[in-house]
């Protein structure tokens, strides 16, 4: 069991899920000729620095045929690595990014208890999509001191907005919370904590 809770973007998941096949898939995009992988990969690689410091770099190994999950999820994930390759041709070639500079990432909400594959999933994205995947340390993030909390979060996207990497956030429950009835001054920072978080994967 390993249900996918959120899918953020404009396209219904379930008008896609039965359109999604690998064969679609395969011919999104054609292979890259092995000069622009290499360059892309030393691209990728001059990009690392500037993360490593503030997260965990996961190799990204894993495959489709390694990922075992009910076909209905398996294609919700094929389903956002369609979208991530053809961003530039709906925001750039389309124009639609012009009509707003917020809400052009893309957010994706694993749920389920551990060994379901949820890290495992966002390995196979990073894979398929030849993206750097990095986990984010939340011992490292969270800070009993006000404004701290907010401070790690600005150097982890600052940095991996050069880079293009795939962020995941593991084990996020401290970090993403609803926002709560303010009662006090812990509350109302524990608030601005969650509300600038979701402004950065917002805008990220």
């Amino acid at each position: 069991m390993f249900p996918i809770v959120k899918f953020a973007t404009s396209i219904k998941p379930e008008t896609q899920v039965a359109e999604v096949t690998e064969t679609h898939l395969a011919q999104i995009e054609l292979p890259l000729s092995p000069i622009v992988n290499h360059l892309w990969d030393f691209c990728r690689s001059q990009a690392r620095p500037h993360l490593e410091d503030l997260a965990s770099r996961i190799p990204a190994v894993a495959t489709w045929d390694d990922l075992i999950l009910a076909e209905k999820e398996k294609n919700i994930l094929r389903d956002i690595a369609i979208h991530v390759k053809q961003r530039a041709k709906v925001y750039q070639e389309w124009g639609f990014a012009s009509k707003g500079v917020r809400g052009l990432g893309i957010s994706a909400l694993f749920a389920g208890a551990s060994g379901t594959g949820k890290t495992m999933s966002a390995e196979v994205l990073a894979q398929e999509l030849q993206l750097d995947l990095y986990r984010i340390d939340l011992s490292a993030v969270v800070s009993k001191y006000i404004g701290e909390t907010e401070k790690n979060l600005r150097r982890i996207f600052d940095a991996a907005e050069t880079s293009g990497a795939i962020l995941l956030f593991d084990e996020a429950d401290a970090l993403f919370g609803k926002r709560t009835q303010v009662n006090d001054s812990h509350d109302r920072h524990a608030n601005v904590e969650v509300s600038y978080l979701l402004q950065r994967m917002e805008s990220y």
